[in-house]
């Protein structure tokens, strides 16, 4: 199939036509999977990519690690299937699902697990100052392991009392000494009233220092994947209600709120913060970039697909979804196909600067984000 991709520019909400461009980015590797689905958002360091894959008959899933340069297959090694991101630290790679484990990083040798004694289903985690963070989508529990051994060190249930049922816990980012934790709260059995909450936890103790809370259950929030961090302020996103907004850390007041366009056009990741602007691809095919501290829309790149996630590389924000394209990121010009040609999206696109990093149906792609 191929695709005509239409663009536009829209500075400070005024659009102008700016033509076609069917210009590809350049292709650095493809490395061919075994197993087709490759569905969280890889890991780099020291070289080395690491990236789960699930499929297969029976159903299995495997923790791949490839030399981030040229894509070459180092290992591979089984896991349960993986959370959101892959999450390396220390010289250890992490994956969790119904059990969390740590593999060497360098050779995949299995190094620990753990089995939680109540439902566990990942949704997202972090490792740093010497401890490694889970969050449950099903018990609403954040948890903190020993990254060297997997030993619990403590265990945090993010629900209170007066909250209807546990928390849908998604995300957790570990911020200059704070770890945050964003969740959904429930107020009836058939979640048509929700409300986003960010608590800020102790990462010691797991002990709370603040929340913040966004809805009082009339309306059907569904937060974003994670959230994201400029200056003072916190910066998530909602696919239901179809906003990105920003609150203040200190004051815990909203700063700003930015309405998305109509339609199918939540916000599945937060906002990808560089410099002073705030880039956001959503489910309409467009890509903004928003002022970080304000939320005014700067510019509209405009597109032929469904994103819901995006990163910026080099000198582009990059959409995907099904298929990925790339806006200059500047001023939201010049539209290029990445992938688009049989080679459905599977990944969250990954970026190390320089390169873009997309996991596909047919594989593991790098591509080169500086021409």
């Amino acid at each position: 199939m191929k695709f005509i991709i239409i663009f536009a520019l829209s500075v400070a909400g005024i659009s102008c036509d700016s033509g076609k461009s069917s210009a590809r980015m350049p292709q650095r590797w493809h490395t061919p999977f075994p197993i087709r689905d490759i569905e969280v958002l890889p890991a780099i360091a020291d070289g080395v990519l690491y990236t789960t894959a699930t499929g297969g008959e029976p159903v299995q899933s495997f923790l791949y690690a490839l030399r981030a340069s040229d894509g070459t297959f180092l290992w591979k090694t089984p896991v349960q299937q993986n959370n959101e991101r892959t999450l390396v630290a220390d010289g250890r790679v992490f994956t969790a699902g119904e059990i969390a484990q740590a593999n060497d990083a360098a050779t995949g040798r299995l190094l620990w697990t753990y089995t939680p004694p109540k439902s566990f289903e990942v949704v997202e985690g972090d490792v740093g100052g010497g401890r490694l963070f889970l969050g449950s989508r099903q018990d609403g529990t954040v948890r903190a392991l020993n990254p060297a051994t997997g030993a619990l060190l403590w265990e945090r249930p993010l629900h209170t009392s007066e909250w209807f049922t546990h928390a849908n816990v998604r995300a957790l980012r570990l911020h200059e000494g704070v770890l945050y934790v964003l969740a959904n709260r429930h107020y009836d059995a058939n979640n048509f009233g929700t409300a986003t909450v960010v608590a800020a936890l102790d990462p010691s103790t797991g002990a709370d220092l603040w929340r913040y809370q966004d809805g009082d259950g009339t309306a059907p929030h569904l937060t974003s994947s994670s959230i994201t961090f400029y200056q003072n302020l916190v910066l998530y996103g909602d696919v239901y209600v179809g906003f990105v907004a920003a609150f203040d850390r200190t004051t815990r007041q909203r700063v700003w709120y930015w309405k998305t366009p109509p339609g199918f056009s939540g916000a599945w990741d937060p906002p990808t913060v560089e410099g002073d602007r705030a880039y956001v691809a959503l489910g309409d095919g467009n890509a903004y970039a928003l002022n970080a501290a304000t939320g005014a829309r700067l510019w509209t790149g405009v597109g032929e697909s469904t994103f819901s996630s995006q990163a910026v590389c080099g000198n582009y924000v990059v959409g995907a979804g099904t298929f990925a394209l790339a806006f200059e990121k500047a001023t939201g010009k010049n539209v290029r196909v990445i992938l688009g040609d049989g080679a459905l999206v599977q990944t969250r696109p990954y970026s190390d600067g320089s390169t873009l990093y997309v996991g596909a149906e047919d594989g593991m792609y790098a591509f080169d984000c500086m021409r």
